[in-house]
């Protein structure tokens, strides 16, 4: 915002001093903004502008992915360097207001300069000149015109989510020289909220119901009406609806809280309309849950053959995120990054190539040399926590599942033999014969196909990689001290975001996938809490949302998983259904930078992220030695850290801003 603001300021008392000789001496072949908007390749250039300023996802120093406690990385001599995992230092609470890291609102501390001001202005030049392309019709001008209202929406909303209150933009036929525009005041969470729902109604009815395949990715009907269903979501939960934490956060010179204080639980009536609405529309042009109905790959003959309807669903949980532009999908990101030795067009995901193990040696043959390394950074490890958070092969959080017991879930136990019929139920999932942990005993489906784990397999490479983790082993640390930096410090594997094709070699060995910004499994699990929410009673509604995504799991319906929990019929009540849900959405969307926000949402993530990142000692050579839980990386959040601050430059520009509490 200070950006603009100041170049506008110098550039309109410049022209107000000398108009007239300005105006004599300006030669005729001058560009003007309008010379920018003649034809229809013009136009695109700029929307695709438009969508460049959209968060880095995929690469991993600047991923808002690695927010929370899922992702975990330790790089011997990087701890200092400011510039690298960026969401990691912010949750060991290393942020700042000096230079904000992943500073949405100034383009601060990013791999690239995300200025979310200077993005919302260029969607008002690009709505304000459009109209001006020749080559186009006038159906097509509208759907362009759309498309940039909804981004400009699309990235009001994320300034809301990173810092509550924002400035209204207010550009277009608005005089920019009155000093409330110059120096403007931060609007109220419900005003900010309804500049965003606006702006994403006027543009739903003219964007194509569907973007067409050679345009993916670009805005349509069914992302439109999925983006306002959870803009809805945000504006009715805890945090931003009735928050007394913000009792005293107002304007300068004002009273009126910024945040509302009392709470009003109609914001989730008008969540579930939009929310079905959402679903219904999605569900009539083609969109549902994802069921892997290709080829099975030959490695997986065996599972196959034992285990139809459980390979199936293991593909099915496997291939969800990484199966490129699946049913599934209602918006993914997937543009060509550029950043440093990834400049030539590689199919690369960076943060998808740090998740990848390197291919071991005794797989065709391949070994830890530099081709091996490239495209397999394996050092992005998953936390321990996500080993407890995913439920048992009964749906069951593992605390509620009688068949488990804490005290002995690290013991150490050998996987039955190959020909032995106990062993036909692991096929795979676990290897035979092998020493793991009790702990990774009868998980449900998606805790063997999201993790890389001990005595498992991690499908990459085009192979079935038999992991054991230890050191010196396949997924484990590397004993070559070429490569003692790069290592999973907890132990644990994260195969949820590598495609099972991405092989060793160079960069271009990865397979190209968009990272999901929404799909459907989102869209019916925030049904289901705005249900809950809604209702003082959870009902069959609730359950019927959630059960639909549990059913693609392969997990027992909600109702019947805890009618024989250790605590029976929690889903019966409204706030254990709140925490069955969010643990659901946590499993289901894990891994997918949706966790830290529902924690926010939430108002828990003051207690849930501050806690240490433990993991196993992954020098370990063997079971006995491996599997012995030590603390990886203190974390701290606290009640400042749930709103991000605002760059102090900003403040020192504008003297009617105020800063978000605590910093």
């Amino acid at each position: 915002m200070k950006s603009v603001k100041k170049i506008l300021f110098v550039w309109m008392a410049a022209l107000l001093s000398s108009c007239t000789a300005y105006l004599d001496i300006v030669p005729d072949n001058v560009t003007t903004v309008e010379d920018l908007f003649t034809t229809r390749t013009d136009a695109l250039n700029a929307l695709a502008k438009l969508y460049h300023f959209m968060p880095v996802t995929d690469a991993t120093d600047a991923s808002p992915f690695l927010l929370g406690d899922e992702y975990i990385c330790i790089y011997p001599g990087r701890e200092n360097d400011e510039t690298r995992f960026r969401a990691q230092r912010i949750m060991q609470n290393l942020q700042t207001s000096g230079e904000p890291l992943l500073g949405l609102w100034s383009g601060t501390g990013n791999i690239r300069s995300l200025h979310y001001y200077v993005a919302i202005r260029h969607c008002d030049i690009f709505m304000k000149n459009v109209h001006l392309v020749h080559d186009i019709g006038e159906a097509d001008k509208e759907d362009l015109l759309a498309q940039a209202k909804f981004m400009k929406a699309y990235y009001a909303f994320l300034l809301i989510q990173q810092y509550g209150p924002i400035v209204i933009p207010q550009f277009i036929n608005a005089d920019e020289t009155a000093e409330d525009k110059l120096y403007p005041r931060r609007a109220s969470i419900d005003e900010s909220f309804k500049f965003v729902l606006d702006l994403i109604d006027e543009a739903i009815p003219k964007l194509r119901s569907r973007t067409p395949s050679v345009d993916l990715g670009q805005v349509d009907q069914a992302i439109a009406k999925a983006i306002k269903a959870r803009v809805l979501v945000f504006r009715a939960s805890r945090f931003y609806n009735g928050n007394e934490m913000y009792s005293q956060f107002t304007n300068k010179g004002e009273s009126t809280p910024l945040f509302p204080q009392t709470y009003d639980k109609k914001k989730w009536e008008d969540a579930i309309a939009a929310l079905n609405e959402a679903i219904t529309f999605c569900k009539s042009v083609g969109l549902d849950l994802y069921k892997y109905e290709a080829a099975y790959p030959l490695y997986d003959t065996a599972f196959v053959n034992a285990n139809p309807t459980k390979a199936q669903t293991f593909h099915s949980v496997r291939n969800v995120v990484s199966a490129p532009w699946n049913n599934e999908l209602i918006w993914g990101k997937s543009d060509l990054y550029t950043y440093r030795y990834f400049d030539r067009e590689t199919a690369n995901k960076i943060l998808s190539c740090d998740c990848n193990i390197m291919l071991p040696g005794e797989y065709s043959g391949a070994g830890y040399g530099e081709k091996n390394h490239y495209g397999s950074g394996n050092y992005m490890a998953a936390s321990y926590r996500m080993l407890e958070r995913y439920y048992t092969d009964k749906g069951l959080p593992i605390d509620e599942d009688k068949d488990f017991r804490r005290s002995d879930m690290f013991d150490l136990v050998t996987t039955p033999g190959a020909t032995d019929p106990a062993y036909t139920d692991m096929i795979g999932l676990l290897q035979p014969n092998f020493e793991t942990v009790r702990l990774y005993l009868n998980r449900e489906l998606r805790f063997y196909a999201n993790l890389g784990i001990s005595g498992g397999y991690f499908r990459a490479h085009k192979y079935c990689i038999s992991t054991s983790m230890f050191s010196g082993g396949p997924g484990g640390y590397s004993t070559n001290s070429d490569y003692a930096n790069e290592y999973l410090c907890t132990g644990i594997g994260i195969q949820k975001m590598v495609h099972p094709e991405s092989g060793a070699g160079l960069y271009f060995a990865q397979v190209r996938f968009p990272y999901p910004i929404i799909r459907m499994a989102d869209l019916y699990l925030m049904l289901a809490e705005a249900l809950n929410e809604y209702q003082d009673t959870p009902d069959q509604k609730v359950w019927d949302a959630i059960n639909t995504v549990r059913r693609r799991a392969g997990i027992p319906d909600v109702q019947v998983a805890w009618a024989n929990a250790r605590t029976p019929n929690r889903h019966t009540r409204q706030d254990g259904m709140r925490d069955i849900i969010l643990q659901e959405r946590a499993i289901e969307l894990a891994f997918e930078g949706i966790h830290y926000w529902d924690m926010v949402r939430h108002r828990r993530a003051a207690s849930e992220f501050s806690k240490p990142i433990l993991g196993w000692n992954h020098l370990g050579t063997n079971a006995r030695s491996f599997f012995v839980i030590e603390p990886k990386q203190v974390r701290t959040f606290t009640q400042t850290s749930y709103l991000w601050p605002i760059a102090i430059d900003e403040l020192n520009t504008n003297s009617n801003l105020v800063q978000n509490p605590g910093w």
